[in-house]
């Protein structure tokens, strides 16, 4: 049989279509491939198809315009369309994409058998219906009952949907394609019956399967998203529609309902909303918490403690309004002097906490009234995720009222009572009994104020015993109280009243004479107090867990630093005896050259991490192709993989991947990451390095057989110290910095890092993706090669050195000299001034921190001075932020280096000075 249809594939990728192609060429049909939209549409115009896979995201034009226009045309309108998508279920729009008239969706990568039954099905259905006009045109009615049987043998094997037809009233009358394995009614028993029985009670008690006939009917189309019933009575969520049946008159005959399950989707869904709530109201109740907490609380944010976060009791306690977003000296200018914001910065800049206990604050009223308040209170530091203090959460109790209590009391017993009634604390008299031992072993209570009852929730106290209220009450309390009536000495106690199930703070003191067993005590219910102090203290211990991590990396730095330390100090000492013959001193001091830059890298890791954690970190962005980054990164990294005897393979994209980067700093990402696969891979290993374009984006991905990472770290390998071979007991050196500079730098460039691993012994791939720059250059330098080497110039410069370090002066001396310069030391910086005029040198290295004159001062009086040659002045120092350079700037240096400097800097800038004096004297 030849071949009676056509199948329209569209993507805009050419290996997409060539995939597509193979895995439908079995089919009989003609394969009609077009690789945009517009395309699309043109074949659309000149021909008819069985069914249309149409890629959803095209750069011009999508598929949803495509699937709009191909609707508008009468010959193409009900053309069945399966949109193929790179987008997850969950994301999918699937409703708008039913709403073009959709029939399915596929999503990337694509399951050649399912898509091969899905296209037959429709190419079937395709001829099949051709087949059945034409059957109907002839009014043969044996045709038309094998073209029925047919049609029913595709229903059966399509495995996805169930297809149901339904007379008028909803009576089933054809049960196909999966409804059996959907449902788990067989179609003997489910044809007769009506549509209802799949339907929910709730959706019974509404009348829905009528609801969506008459909705089917009116408008060509009932989405039909909803939960439905099996036969053994679970439910199942069906994604299908349901559309109305006509005859050739256009007359209503009946409706097709097709569905599917897509009961895993909707319970995935449904939890993330779950979750999504409890998130929500979790936040909802930390902010009741904070608010209706019994003490007064505030959240201050940055060195100026501008407010963050204030509850009632904090605005009952300053009676001011409007304190958000304003620093607190600006919002509360009364408090200056009394000793409270200079307490708040003392806390900020310590980061120790600060307990106050009884300390009077005086506060002005809005109306113009001067007060006294008394509190107990707290500053506590807040940390961010850097482990930096980032504000202060200050929490108290107003115990103004309380001491107002106090004093009126022993003032005046005619205030006494007015006073005690007014309070928030709760109040009692108690009268204490003993046994003939003269233990307090329980008391009576004589009187209570109004807020007794809040604070306790008992009722109707007078003249009852604590035993007859609270049978199991702690004696504690009966005890304390007996020894303050005998003794006659006031207690302040905070502790818990076990059997009420809440802690009080309380102050007792002895009514009357010696001989009294009277005691009036003033107390508050302090329970919501201390399980903020128990959120205190869990804060108190992720504090101690971040301080045991930096003392782990502070041992673990003292490792790596003692480690090249030791062989370089072997080595001086071997050179010292004087007994190595030339190959050995050459080896020796290629090791030493090793180990000080493995150092230089270490100090050089943690000093970028901490520019980027404080923001100053100096990015330089300029135009540039990815293959020059990682040439510079393979060349900068080949003697580890060499040493190593690893086998490198390059994969790089022709065309240019043009980025908007510093280039040293993504050189030394990919350094980095090249230097763990060489570090972590076993002797002869593979590492492959691949860059290439996806989009507006390009990926470089690194990728070892080495020691792989298992499943448990991998959530773990960006962060701060952390070594996945130390935890695997095969630490390969290291600080634990690398891989997280790595993270940040790349997240500095807009881009991403990500890891995958199969696990331990099984290598492990890193993938970068950077954003290409807008606009690519059309060629890229071939045969590009970087270079470190420097050659000293042909120029001989008079030079002076400037270094109270004696040793390093004297060595950087000795390797000018050895380079032909004339050369002279000073040790500080009036040694170096007097220099200046005796030695008259072109040249001068200036250390900054010298004795006497620092480096910025002789700079100074250099430029200040009239009798001295003119020299040019570069700084030389271990300091080398923008700050820094931008002060040498100032102070008159014309260069700055940072230390330790190579020679290959020095003999650049000495080349660069020769070659300025040669273009001026020509």
């Amino acid at each position: 049989m030849t071949s009676s249809c056509k199948v329209l594939l569209v993507d805009d990728q050419p290996a997409n279509l060539i995939a597509l192609k193979a895995t439908l060429g079995e089919l009989d049909c003609t394969l009609v491939l077009a690789s945009s939209g517009e395309e699309a549409l043109r074949h659309a115009l000149t021909s008819e198809f069985a069914v249309i896979l149409l890629d959803l995201q095209m750069p011009s034009m999508d598929g949803f315009e495509v699937a709009r226009f191909i609707r508008e045309r009468e010959n193409s309108k009900r053309t069945p369309i399966i949109f193929v998508t790179a987008t997850g279920p969950n994301d999918f729009p699937v409703e708008e994409a039913y709403a073009f008239g959709a029939v399915d969706y596929m999503t990337k990568p694509l399951n050649s058998t399912v898509l091969l039954s899905k296209v037959s099905f429709f190419i079937d259905l395709y001829r099949k219906s051709a087949e059945l006009a034409r059957i109907q045109q002839k009014e043969h009615a044996a045709a038309l009952a094998e073209k029925n049987a047919r049609i029913r043998l595709i229903l059966d094997n399509a495995r996805d949907y169930a297809f149901i037809i339904m007379n008028n009233s909803g009576q089933i009358m054809e049960w196909d394609g999966a409804a059996q394995d959907i449902t788990g009614w067989q179609a003997s028993e489910a044809i007769g019956k009506d549509v209802a029985i799949l339907f929910t009670p709730e959706d019974l008690a509404i009348n829905r399967p009528q609801t969506e006939l008459e909705c089917a009917a009116k408008t060509g189309k009932a989405n039909d998203k909803r939960w439905h019933l099996r036969k053994d009575g679970t439910r199942f969520y069906a994604d299908g529609v349901m559309i109305p049946l006509e005859d050739e008159q256009g007359k209503l005959h009946g409706f097709a309902k097709m569905f599917r399950d897509d009961t895993q989707r909707k319970l995935i869904e449904t939890e993330r909303e779950r979750l999504l709530r409890e998130v929500q109201l979790a936040n909802e109740r930390l902010t009741d918490i904070f608010q209706q907490a019994p003490a007064f609380m505030c959240v201050l944010r940055g060195p100026d403690h501008v407010f963050e976060m204030v509850n009632d009791r904090y605005l009952q306690l300053v009676g001011k309004r409007d304190l958000v977003g304003v620093p607190v000296r600006q919002a509360l200018p009364d408090v200056e002097g009394q000793g409270f914001f200079e307490m708040l910065d003392g806390v900020y800049q310590s980061g120790q906490p600060f307990i106050g206990s009884d300390l009077r604050i005086t506060l002005q009223e809005p109306d113009g009234r001067i007060t006294e308040r008394f509190v107990d209170f707290v500053y506590m530091p807040l940390r961010d995720e850097q482990d930096a203090i980032s504000g202060i959460l200050v929490h108290g109790i107003d115990l103004t009222q309380r001491k107002h209590a106090e004093q009126a009391w022993r003032a005046s017993e005619e205030r006494y009572r007015t006073v005690i009634e007014s309070i928030d604390e709760g109040f009692g008299i108690i009268e204490v009994m003993f046994d003939q031992d003269q233990n307090g072993i329980d008391y009576r209570f004589l009187e209570v104020n109004a807020a007794f009852q809040k604070h306790t929730d008992l009722e109707n106290v007078i003249g009852k015993t604590e035993k007859e209220l609270v049978p199991d009450q702690d004696p504690f309390w009966s005890a304390t109280y007996g020894k303050v009536a005998l003794t006659g000495q006031a207690a302040r106690v905070t502790s818990k009243a076990t059997a009420m199930g809440r802690w009080f703070d309380v102050y007792a003191t002895r009514i009357g004479s010696d001989g009294s067993h009277k005691v009036a005590i003033l107390f508050t219910d302090i329970t919501d107090k201390k399980r903020a102090e128990e959120d205190l203290r869990r804060l108190a211990a992720e504090l101690s867990e971040a301080n045991r991590r930096k003392s782990e990396f502070l041992a673990v730095l003292a490792h790596e630093l003692r480690n090249p330390l030791a062989p370089i100090r072997t080595g001086l000492e071997l050179m010292q005896l004087g007994r190595a013959n030339p190959a050995s001193t050459q080896r020796i001091t290629d090791m030493m050259e090793r180990q000080v830059t493995h150092m230089i890298h270490l100090v050089d890791d943690l000093l970028d991490i901490a520019r980027i954690t404080t923001g100053k970190i100096d990015i330089k962005v300029q135009r540039l192709d990815l293959a020059t980054v990682l040439s510079a990164a393979v060349e900068a990294t080949m003697s580890s993989i060499q040493a190593g005897s690893h086998e490198l393979t390059m994969n790089v994209a022709d065309e240019p991947l043009m980025i908007d980067a510093d280039s040293t700093r993504m050189a030394q990402v990919i350094s980095n990451i090249l230097t763990n696969a060489a570090k972590y891979t076993p002797s002869g290993g593979k590492i492959s390095l691949s860059a290439y374009r996806e989009g507006e984006h390009a990926f470089v991905t690194i990728a070892d057989n080495g020691m792989g990472i298992p499943a448990e770290s991998l959530p773990h390998v960006f962060e701060m110290f952390s070594q996945v071979g130390r935890n695997m007991g095969k630490s390969q050196g290291g600080l634990g910095i690398g891989l997280s500079l790595v993270r940040q730098l790349v997240e500095l460039h807009g881009g991403t890092v990500t890891v995958s691993s199969e696990g331990s012994g099984k290598g492990s791939a890193f993938t970068i993706r950077l954003p290409l720059a807008q606009a690519a250059f059309d060629n890229r330098p071939a045969g590009l090669r970087l270079s470190n080497a420097v050659h000293a110039p042909d120029r001989k410069f008079r030079i002076l050195i400037a270094d109270d370090n004696v040793d390093a002066a004297n060595l950087l001396s000795s390797l000018l000299e050895m380079n032909g310069h004339l050369t002279a030391t000073a040790n500080d910086g009036h040694q170096a001034l007097e220099m200046m005029r005796e030695f008259a040198p072109e040249v001068a290295f200036l250390d900054i921190g010298m004795p006497g004159l620092n480096g910025y001062e002789v700079a100074i009086q250099v430029q200040q001075a009239t009798d001295l040659d003119p020299v040019v002045l570069v700084a030389l120092t271990g300091w080398g932020d923008q700050k820094d350079r931008l002060r040498s700037q100032e102070a008159g240096f014309d260069h700055h280096l940072t230390k330790p400097v190579s020679l290959i800097a020095i003999n650049k800038l000495l080349l660069q000075l020769a070659e300025l004096q040669s273009a001026m004297s020509g």
